[in-house]
């Protein structure tokens, strides 16, 4: 099948301030390549978000259609919107459309004129992006075309992550550290749930941190006996109360998360040991980690170790999920491609990253880890306890 590409072949001949080395994205579509030919696919079309900047580098938003082409032999493309066609990518071939132009349509044109108009293209089913009516339009416009799906294919290929996203994962780690610290160290009795998402925000920013993202912060007030929802409340914080703050933050795309916990003014002896022992049962879990251990295995530590101790009569939630990289513009704020969970039946691998989550009656406790050949790497390094603030900075007991 000929191919009329005016793309370079995966030449990758210049950087164009991409976030990665060509190197990194080279071997990343060497490894896709190598997939479609065991499915005898000719090519794949890339349209989900996290795929995208994965393998082109390109993080486009979805105010229209847009979506880039892999083929077996090596040649690629990408259509957009004129607008966003100045892209940091290898690819050589950008296709612009004004903002009135019909995308599928150009996209179509596109795939003929590329000769792939009786291919075997994979698809992802799952994207978002490819919507119902979207992917009816591409089966229309190439009746003689097969469409396959690739059946999450990225999502795995992206669950290791390569010393280069490693560094950026550990900067996000930094980033996530120093903005709970800031948070700690700023907050007053008095202070609303939007304040204290206003302190990690700037932390963030200041440290490094990537702006923009919906939903960076989540801060929880929580009452000794539970752990009511969140969401920037304007109600403001009060003393004998404590908060938990789950900083989110990314550094060029990649996330890290971390969980911690302040108690403002006196605290129960109750919470106190809850919370010494989650971080204990997250602890065994740390020390379990490492490539070659089922995931089970990890999830049972601290799910039978709750439910064994009393301090959760229900555990329906996963124990740790994984994390990477997020786009701008986020429609999963938590990446569920593996789980720790009840029937995980999968073993971890060297360079997997995870957000590993404990929490119960109000206690919540959270780390950003990775899986290295010697076992388990804190990305997030914050002490593990409950902080308390002195109790000078809370005199605003009833009747002070």
């Amino acid at each position: 099948m000929s191919a009329t590409y005016s793309a370079r072949h995966l030449g990758f001949e210049t950087r164009n301030e991409m976030q990665f080395e060509p190197l990194e994205y080279k071997l990343r579509v060497g490894r896709l390549q190598q997939e479609m030919r065991d499915r005898r696919l000719d090519a794949a079309l890339i349209d989900e978000s996290e795929a995208s900047a994965y393998l082109f580098g390109i993080d486009p938003h979805l105010t229209k259609y847009r979506a880039g082409m892999i083929t077996a032999s090596g040649e690629a493309f990408f259509v957009l919107r004129e607008l966003d066609a100045d892209a940091a990518t290898w690819v050589g071939d950008i296709v612009g459309y004004s903002d009135w132009d019909d995308p599928v349509d150009v996209l179509l044109h596109k795939i003929r004129k590329a000769g792939l108009s009786n291919a075997r293209i994979g698809i992802d089913l799952a994207s978002h992006a490819m919507t119902v009516q979207t992917y009816h339009r591409l089966c229309q416009g190439l009746p003689r075309a097969s469409f396959v799906d690739l059946d999450g294919l990225v999502w795995r290929m992206r669950l290791v992550k390569s010393e280069a996203e490693l560094v950026k994962l550990r900067k996000a780690g930094e980033i996530a550290d120093a903005a709970v610290s800031s948070i700690f160290a700023a907050a007053r009795s008095g202070m609303t749930e939007r304040d204290l998402n206003a302190l990690a925000c700037d932390a963030i920013i200041r440290n490094g941190g990537d702006e923009g993202f919906p939903g960076t912060v989540a801060v929880r007030k929580l009452a000794a006996s539970g752990c009511p929802p969140g969401g920037a409340r304007r109600a403001a914080v009060a003393s004998q109360e404590v908060v938990n703050v789950e900083v989110i933050s990314r550094h060029q795309g990649y996330a890290a998360r971390i969980m911690r916990m302040m108690a403002l003014g006196e605290v129960s002896d109750k919470l106190k040991s809850l919370t010494q022992k989650m971080c204990g049962l997250q602890d065994k879990q740390m020390r379990m980690i490492r490539p070659g251990v089922a995931a089970g295995e990890i999830d049972r530590i601290l799910r039978d170790g709750a439910l064994t101790a009393g301090i959760r009569k229900s555990y329906a939630s996963v124990t740790g999920y994984t994390l990477g990289h997020y786009p701008d513009r986020a429609v999963r704020v938590s990446d569920f491609t593996r789980v720790f969970s009840p029937g995980a039946d999968w073993t971890l691998e060297e360079g997997m990253v995870f957000h590993l989550c404990a929490a119960a009656n109000g206690c919540g406790i959270g780390e950003t880890v990775a899986v290295s050949v010697d076992g388990c790497e804190r990305l997030t390094k914050l002490d593990r306890e409950l902080f308390e603030a002195p109790l000078p900075a809370w005199c605003n007991w009833p009747g002070s």
